[in-house]
């Protein structure tokens, strides 16, 4: 009898114990992003912004804290460091990378980097994000994130006043116009001035308002991906020149040549007839 009660004793303290089993809602390890006079704290939805020409710009650094489940108590296996950075200064380049440290037996552990490097020379137009994932022993993952952009004062793009010259048959001109991607063709069919993108060369005839308009690097940059992305239709040719009177004009050639893009904006052309034939001087500017 004694048997079976000290049977039934340990049968309700097994159940009993069993029963007071905690479950951990939340296994998962902790991470926390460092923070500091020197740190980036932002935000996915709220990056930080940061000023290109700001000097201590250098010197900021960026980190993550994390640490095993305070009651799981599993060790740490590894931390994964990702960037994502969307470059705007010549163009929107996107550059992703990432790195995994090894924390096996590890409990706790402070990751940090600066931001930068020390070359002021990338600190340019750009957005970046930098994910941290903590994995432990169990599977068990956590994230965090900071984010940032970047700004800066932009500089208006230099424009250069331009003066083609075509006399009789002769293109006083043709180095100059072959800078941009461009050559004169002729005068006939009316006449008309007609000038043609060189081989290599690609060329849209815009709206001359548009010229005064486009103030920066990025604007102009956008202004060209924006004409291909609304499928505007390369031109030939430009023919809107008569050679037969002096006249005020408001075109813009949009010109890629190579790696280089163009605005030329074409506001007169003044023709003269004499002994040796007609000059028609263009004249107008680019950027």
């Amino acid at each position: 009898m004694k048997k079976l009660a000290l049977a039934l004793v340990c049968m309700f303290s097994v159940a009993f114990f069993a029963s007071c089993t905690k479950t951990v809602e939340h296994p998962e390890p902790t991470i926390a992003i460092l923070a500091g006079d020197n740190y980036i704290a932002g935000t996915v939805d709220q990056p930080m912004v940061i000023d290109a020409n700001d000097a201590n710009a250098i010197g900021l650094k960026y980190g993550f804290h994390v640490e095993s489940n305070a009651e799981t108590k599993k060790e740490l296996s590894s931390l994964k460091i990702t960037w994502e950075y969307t470059y705007y200064d010549e163009g929107e380049e996107v550059y992703t990378y990432d790195t995994i440290i090894d924390l096996t037996g590890m409990t706790s552990y402070d990751y940090s980097d600066y931001l930068f490097e020390q070359d002021r020379a990338i600190i340019t137009l750009m957005d970046g994000k930098i994910t941290a994932v903590v994995t432990d022993a169990d599977n068990q993952t956590n994230t965090a994130a900071v984010a940032f952009t970047i700004e800066m004062e932009e500089e208006e793009l230099p424009i250069e006043l331009i003066e083609w010259v075509r006399k009789g048959q002769n293109v006083l001109s043709a180095e100059e116009m072959a800078e941009y991607g461009l050559k004169w063709e002729g005068t006939y069919k009316a006449p008309f001035a007609t000038i043609k993108p060189m081989e290599g060369a690609t060329m849209y005839v815009c709206d001359g308002d548009d010229f005064d308009n486009i103030k920066f690097w990025s604007e102009k940059n956008a202004y060209f991906t924006n004409l291909a992305a609304e499928g505007a239709t390369p031109a030939e040719s430009y023919r809107n020149i008569d050679a037969n009177e002096d006249s005020s004009y408001n075109d813009m050639l949009a010109v890629i040549y190579g790696e280089d893009l163009f605005l030329i904006h074409i506001t007169y052309a003044d023709i003269e007839t004499g002994t040796y034939g007609t000059q028609i001087t263009i004249t107008g500017a680019v950027k």
